[in-house]
């Protein structure tokens, strides 16, 4: 079985050369890493060149631009399925700024022999400097036995994308058409294992370092109140724009907002259960002014 890994690069020059090189010396080695590098202006492209002449089995694409993370990650994603259609591989996803432990593909690639086909696991988070922040992503705020589970994933993501690692029989499976209602490609290739009733596995292990940095597109969530308060209102108009997109492709969803609200009074800690209201609470005003934006357009 092919163990191919995939970055998605994107103005990364400070970091992409010490991820490659984390995933380059895994104890249990990767047969290929692909780089596909959306429109960087940066450095990163000769640096991407110069790994590709240092390493014999790292490739790479160019691309001229993504519409998002999201965007790039269905896009590449796509495209390895394809050139490896008939090919039994696992697929594991990294950002360009984070870094593998060394015992990271062993470890993970057990459980795939087990028979497991979407595999993800907890990570250390750490500043630019790789200086720990916090010990483990699943503290406190999320808990997988909880949290990656129906209808808790329709509200949020528990997933890190960077840990997750998916078997070809999984992605030949799945629809990766993009689609700009899709806020992240870890939120919906998760509801997918979930929706089609894959076997998958968490890892409670940290495996990989998380970075927190300036730079990133996305990143764990902010202890600043006011900045959730920012994050809570642009996520709202996002979650009922998703629920939409669901129920288009047909998962067991609604936009109806109060039954939205019904789900989430489930959701622990209190911290989190906080959270999602706020965003239905702001989902219910987009909803609103949305509605009265088409009634004085039509009476106009």
């Amino acid at each position: 079985m092919l163990k191919i890994a995939l970055i998605c690069s994107y103005n990364g020059q400070n970091y992409i050369e010490e991820q490659v090189l984390s995933i380059m010396n895994q104890t249990l080695e990767i047969d290929l890493v692909i780089i596909h590098d959306y429109g960087s202006t940066d450095l990163s492209r000769s640096k991407i060149e110069k790994l590709s002449r240092d390493y014999a089995h790292l490739s790479f694409q160019y691309f001229d631009y993504a519409k998002s993370a999201c965007h790039s990650f269905l896009n590449s994603i796509s495209i390895i399925r394809d050139f490896y259609f008939d090919s039994e591989y696992i697929l594991y996803l990294c950002d360009q700024d984070d870094v593998w432990i060394h015992t990271k593909n062993e470890i993970v690639f057990e459980e795939i022999q087990k028979g497991a086909k979407f595999v993800f696991h907890d990570v250390v988070i750490v500043n630019s400097d790789l200086e720990t922040i916090k010990p483990s992503f699943y503290h406190n705020f999320w808990d997988v036995q909880r949290d990656f589970s129906l209808p808790s994933l329709f509200l949020s993501n528990c997933v890190i994308g960077h840990t997750i690692a998916m078997s070809s029989s999984f992605l030949k499976n799945i629809n990766l058409e993009f689609d700009e209602r899709i806020p992240m490609h870890d939120w919906y290739l998760s509801l997918l294992v979930l929706h089609n009733s894959v076997s998958y596995k968490f890892i409670p292990k940290q495996l990989s370092y998380y970075r927190q940095h300036s730079n990133n597109v996305l990143g764990a969530s902010q202890s600043n109140p006011i900045l959730k308060i920012i994050k809570s209102y642009r996520h709202g108009k996002t979650l009922l724009l998703y629920q939409k997109f669901l129920l288009s492709r047909g998962f067991d969803t609604t936009d109806d907002l109060a039954i939205l609200f019904k789900n989430s009074l489930d959701l622990r800690p209190y911290n989190k259960l906080g959270f999602i209201v706020l965003t239905l609470f702001f989902s219910f005003f987009y909803k609103i002014s949305n509605q009265f934006n088409r009634f004085f357009l039509k009476n106009n």
